[in-house]
């Protein structure tokens, strides 16, 4: 059975404010108090629910990404990529998947109304000005992936250039047939 924050307060003599702020590591804690807390922790093995903490913070530890089809290579390694650099600063990653670009704005609309996460990352996919403007509104942090919109943050290729370089450096190496 799980213990709650209220059976550590009574097992310290203490309300469940001071259970919080001891959990929450605050200096208003007399080191008396702040051990009889940490001892009734110990004794009834109280672990917190991280979930519930996030929520009541409005914090998810989660970033969503909408993508637009999980098959190809491209997409597999830069979720895997995306995955490891966001799990080392103890985050989750949700994906969203969508198999009809047509239907991309549902997945827009179901991530703000969801609230289950704490960024979006857009990957492939334009944003309209619309969706643009709802997600500034909401205050959701959003990223673009291989694609642009003029008022978010973005990280795209430049194709153009890629394909001049690669090019240049085969003509070095002496192949003349592309």
């Amino acid at each position: 059975m799980h213990v709650t924050i209220y059976e550590v307060a009574e097992r310290a003599g203490v309300g469940i404010g001071t259970v919080s702020r001891v959990l929450n590591n605050s200096s208003q804690i007399a080191p008396a108090t702040r051990d009889k807390v940490l001892k009734a922790i110990s004794e009834l093995n109280y672990q917190p629910q991280a979930m519930a903490r996030n929520l009541a913070r409005r914090r998810t530890h989660t970033i969503g990404a909408i993508v637009p089809f999980f098959t190809g290579y491209f997409y597999v390694e830069l979720l895997r990529s995306i995955q490891a650099a966001i799990s080392r600063h103890k985050y989750d990653l949700i994906l969203y998947g969508v198999d009809d670009l047509q239907k991309k704005e549902h997945y827009f609309r179901h991530v703000l109304q969801q609230r289950r996460v704490d960024g979006v990352l857009l990957i492939s996919m334009r944003l309209s000005d619309v969706f643009s403007a709802e997600y500034f509104r909401r205050k959701l942090p959003l990223v673009l992936v291989d694609a642009y919109h003029p008022n978010h943050d973005s990280i795209t290729v430049n194709n153009e250039d890629g394909a001049h370089r690669a090019v240049q450096h085969l003509l070095r190496l002496g192949h003349s047939r592309m």
